[in-house]
């Protein structure tokens, strides 16, 4: 139901306001993308010397990697939960619109426009 400038959608027990998810969906997108330009392994090229000792530098490039493994674990997650966030938004709105076509339109919009 479109309301005060927003697509919110409310049934027994739950509340959606679409444009939350799909603006959520839009910054997991963008968290992904800021990750994906940045590597973490870029900091440490392995030069003991730069260091000052052969088992730090061993040690850095060690976490540097295994830090690198993780952001790149957590990329993907928040690409999948935008990619989700987006399929929920998109579900919402064709339910949404499925349903209009049976109503004919939405049987509260003379009440709602009344209110507001």
């Amino acid at each position: 139901m479109w309301c005060m400038g927003a697509w919110l959608l409310d049934g027994a027990g739950f509340h959606v306001d679409v444009e939350v998810l799909e603006t959520a969906a839009r910054a997991m997108g963008e968290i992904a993308a800021d990750q994906n330009a940045s590597e973490l392994a870029e900091l440490c090229d392995g030069d003991a010397q730069a260091i000052g000792s052969d088992v730090m530098c061993e040690a850095l490039v060690s976490f540097c990697e295994t830090m690198s493994q993780s952001i790149d674990y957590l990329v993907d997650k928040a690409e999948e939960t935008g990619e989700g966030l987006s399929e929920a938004a998109r579900t919402y709105r064709e339910a949404d619109h499925a349903a209009m076509q049976q109503l004919g339109g939405d049987p509260a919009a003379a009440v709602m426009d009344e209110q507001f």
